[in-house]
């Protein structure tokens, strides 16, 4: 089973004063974010507080929460149901173990959260694959 959370976009937290950040995993590294930017200068090498994020939360200088990958924490982004497919012909049929995932909602679209050993670490990597396949996006006429 995957949990999935809706963390791509977290805007709607910075609505909820009472927010309990207790419900993300404590080693989780947070990084406070508006919109898909840290608003932070050094955010890699600075630790944020949780009580920090939240009071920046409340007080609008953050619109939500940013992940920070590496140190064993491993993200792969599935950008469409081509790339869903490829992914399970690459692994060989091979499924995502029990994790964590999230979505924007947008159809198609979400994340997997991944603990990588640390003797693997060295073989992490940003690796983009191409579907070859340009997927249309549902938009709202406004």
């Amino acid at each position: 089973m995957t949990s999935v959370f809706n963390l791509h976009y977290l805007d709607q937290f910075s609505q909820v004063s009472s927010f309990d950040l207790s419900k993300i995993p404590y080693p989780w590294p947070l990084v406070p974010v508006v919109g898909k930017r840290p608003c932070k200068k050094n955010w890699v090498k600075k630790e944020c507080d949780r009580s920090e994020i939240l009071a920046e939360l409340q007080t609008g200088k953050a619109t939500g929460i940013g992940l920070k990958l590496g140190k064993g924490l491993l993200a792969v982004d599935i950008d469409g149901e081509s790339a869903a497919k490829l992914l399970l012909k690459l692994s060989g049929g091979n499924t995502f173990p029990v994790t964590t995932a999230w979505t924007s909602g947008r159809p198609g679209r979400r994340q997997y959260l991944l603990s990588v050993e640390e003797k693997n670490w060295p073989r992490c990597r940003n690796l983009r694959i191409g579907t070859g396949i340009q997927e249309m996006m549902a938009r709202k006429s406004v």
